[in-house]
């Protein structure tokens, strides 16, 4: 069984700042980095995706929670 997560925009992320691709985008948890590789830049980024506690179910009955992208 695998767990995911499916990336949404906060309610009060500016329009557009979500690139439309990334809206709705099931991702794999195992297949998620968990640290940036060596040799990329660490500095802070502007947004950030954080776990809302809601979930979403596909029309194959996969589960995942819902993760808002808020700056």
């Amino acid at each position: 069984m695998s767990n995911y997560i499916v990336v949404r925009p906060a309610p009060d992320l500016p329009e557009g700042f979500l690139p439309k691709e990334l809206n709705g985008k099931w991702f794999d948890v195992d297949d998620v980095p968990r640290i940036p590789p060596l040799g990329t830049n660490n500095k802070v980024s502007e947004a950030v995706a954080v776990p809302t506690g809601k979930f979403e179910v596909r029309e194959d009955g996969a589960v995942a929670e819902i993760y808002e992208v808020r700056v």
